[in-house]
């Protein structure tokens, strides 16, 4: 399956905000730091997880960079979540949140605030790298 580095890399600079906002950022964070941070994080997905081609980051480094700085600004504005990305307490299920991303209409939930942002990351990445696209592996009895 071929995949859009744009729209992984897009994908994978949001879920890299997401998990900052979530609180897993460093005590000294500063949204000042975050494309240049974003820029290392999705080389190391890109690269090191997927095993693809450094080049593809050196052609489009300049776009990359102003996607994320883009992402910083909405995420030092917003605080938690990016427009488009409502995160709120489930009213069917007790001691649950919802966060939802309009953008790809995923929906995740989690036991805090915060893991349900979490968990919106995890399904982005798993999103952007393809799983689940292939429906056909369902059980049968």
């Amino acid at each position: 399956m071929s995949v859009n580095f744009l729209d992984f890399a897009e994908i994978i600079i949001r879920r890299y905000a997401l998990d900052l906002a979530a609180g897993a950022a460093d005590p000294g964070f500063s949204w000042d730091d975050f494309p240049q941070m974003a820029m290392s994080y999705v080389r190391m997905q890109w690269v090191e997880g997927y095993g693809r081609s450094a080049r593809t980051l050196s052609r489009y480094s300049v776009e990359l960079t102003v996607r994320a700085e883009a992402v910083a600004r909405d995420h030092f504005k917003a605080h938690v979540a990016q427009p488009g990305i409502f995160v709120y307490e489930s009213a069917d299920l007790p001691g649950q949140w919802v966060a939802h991303d309009l953008l790809t209409d995923t929906v995740t939930q989690g036991n805090s605030r915060h893991h349900a942002i979490s968990m919106l990351g995890e399904a982005l990445a798993l999103r952007a790298c393809g799983a689940g696209a292939d429906n056909t592996n369902t059980r049968t009895e």
